[in-house]
């Protein structure tokens, strides 16, 4: 007998969004979207979805709904008030959260969908644009096992593995983690190169020993590379989007007591390269608020 897929809504069709919700219509999923730079939501047509006048409408229509947008604000603009998707849901609706967000703000999504009846997944991803276009991405989930249980056959439509943390907000905490070792790895090779640069070496044999180091050698380096040596940075996860997650994760350690020196020093090296312009630009991007101190220097 033939079961009949959920219909799902999808909320946000920026970078990782727009291959996420197509992996689903490729997948036989009947699906909704929203977003708010229409011209998205029109590109999202050839592909298959059906494109909502409101989130509201989209909450109407979907059985589950992914909000996958760029900040607290972007997801509370497109959930709460009257035309919101929370503002009418369905019976037994599942919301899963997949944008980064701060632990606060995830507490509160939760208490919302709660007092909807709504049933709360909180699982944000790791990973970037080319994951996202390979269904490879890694989701950090935080929920009870029955609604994750429930959502696994949607989320390896564009998901490789799924790693369970806990109860909802151990998702984002994981998020949050993870990538404060993606920001440190990223400032550190950017200021590998622009070392070997201000001595005249050619930064290309930094790659030589990576490829050649067993203890060095990962996929995220590699995948850093032609930015940094051609400072091409046409973004996979922008300065913008990084510098939002590393503040989310100083402010969080603060108000525990914790001490994160290193995490406060990448912070601020990408609030400088968000003010000096680069914030559109991948995260790699931050490099070049080296090369422009080293060229005052020079």
């Amino acid at each position: 007998m033939c079961v009949a897929l959920p219909s799902v809504g999808f909320i946000g069709l920026g970078i990782m969004g727009m291959p996420m919700a197509c992996h689903l219509c490729e997948a036989g999923y009947s699906v909704t979207v929203y977003n708010r730079t229409p011209s998205r939501s029109e590109e999202a047509k050839t592909f298959g979805a059906y494109v909502a006048a409101s989130p509201r409408a989209l909450g109407e229509r979907s059985d589950i709904v992914i909000t996958m947008l760029s900040n607290p604000a972007a997801v509370r603009a497109v959930m709460e008030g009257e035309q919101g998707a929370l503002s009418n849901p369905k019976k037994a609706l599942v919301w899963i959260q997949m944008s980064t967000l701060d632990l606060r703000s995830t507490k509160e999504f939760y208490d919302a969908a709660r007092a909807r009846g709504v049933v709360f997944v909180d699982c944000p991803v790791s990973g970037s644009k080319k994951p996202a276009e390979s269904a490879d991405l890694v989701l950090l989930a935080g929920a009870d096992v029955e609604p994750l249980t429930y959502v696994t056959p949607l989320l390896h439509c564009f998901g490789k593995t799924i790693v369970h943390a806990g109860p909802a907000g151990s998702g984002t905490a994981l998020k949050l983690a993870v990538n404060l070792i993606v920001a440190q790895m990223t400032t550190a090779l950017s200021e590998s190169v622009a070392f070997a640069r201000s001595t005249g070496l050619a930064p290309e044999r930094i790659f030589d020993v990576i490829q050649a180091s067993s203890a060095l050698s990962c996929g995220y380096f590699k995948g850093k590379k032609d930015a940094l040596l051609q400072r091409n940075f046409a973004p996979a996860f922008s300065v913008e989007n990084m510098t939002k997650d590393v503040r989310f994760i100083d402010e969080e350690s603060r108000a525990r007591g914790l001490e994160l020196p290193v995490n406060r020093a990448v912070r601020a090296a990408l609030e400088k390269a968000v003010a000096d312009g680069f914030g559109k630009e991948d995260v790699s991007a931050v490099s070049k608020t080296l090369h422009s101190s080293a060229a005052a220097v020079h």
